[in-house]
């Protein structure tokens, strides 16, 4: 599916796209997030769409959080690539994997699992692909969780969220500090942040709120059907004739 929304900081010259099967798989944000040009024509297209490109991230998520408090099909196209950060039992066990001074001797090298979620001292997992030497950079430090949790190279908006959700663990469990995520992926200045975080966090309140909306929907018909259920059975344990009545 796809759906065009108009930019809120470019209205007469930009209009965004989310296409959840682009042509051009590549982005350096995500190639499912477009942009073309209007030339104030509202929301016609006059070139071929593009991916954004960072300078666009902001607006882009503050147009599509918009877009989204009236779509709910938008909500669900687009929830798996927007709230991808890592969950909080995740990033516990990565701010764990600590290197102590011991790891130097090959005989005591540990080695950890993020798809595990383990942490080992048996050689054994030296030749086991899901295990990895714990080096000298794992401090616990917020660099070295998001290290540790994206060890691919994602595009933008998954980096952006691993740290965001990072930072969102480390200034609430822990008496570590962290930068703004943009400040944090050296992406810009505090203004840059601000309003990336601004906006990030406008989707992720509307990605929340659909759900727990349809959480009290769902809760609600399990209401109905047990009423109706309840009274098919009542209406059986009476006689026939007065079931008539």
């Amino acid at each position: 599916m796809f759906r065009n929304f108009p930019s809120i900081q470019h209205p007469d010259k930009y209009c965004y796209r989310y296409d959840s099967c682009p042509e051009g798989y590549h982005g350096a944000v995500n190639c499912n997030f477009r942009i073309y040009e209007t030339y104030g024509d509202g929301q016609c297209q006059h070139s071929p769409d593009r991916p954004i490109t960072r300078e666009f991230m902001a607006d882009y998520l503050a147009s599509i959080a918009t877009a989204m408090l009236d779509d709910a099909e938008l909500v669900d196209a687009t929830s798996y690539v927007l709230d991808s950060g890592p969950n909080q039992v995740r990033i516990a066990f990565a701010a764990s994997v600590i290197y102590k001074p011991s790891d130097s001797s090959y005989s005591k090298t540990r080695y950890f699992s993020s798809e595990e979620q383990k942490i080992s001292g048996s050689s054994s997992k030296q030749h086991d692909r899901r295990y990895e030497p714990i080096a000298i950079w794992c401090d616990g430090t917020p660099g070295a969780i998001q290290q540790i949790l994206l060890q691919s190279s994602p595009d933008d908006m998954r980096r952006y969220a691993c740290a965001y959700a990072i930072r969102e663990w480390v200034l609430t469990r822990t008496k570590l500090d962290m930068p703004l995520v943009a400040e944090f992926l050296h992406w810009g200045n505090r203004d840059m942040g601000n309003e990336l975080r601004h906006a990030y966090g406008a989707c992720l309140a509307v990605i929340h709120s659909h759900r727990l909306r349809s959480e009290a929907l769902t809760h609600l018909q399990n209401i109905r059907v047990a009423r109706a259920e309840g009274e098919d059975i009542a209406q059986t344990e009476i006689a026939p004739e007065l079931q008539l009545a």
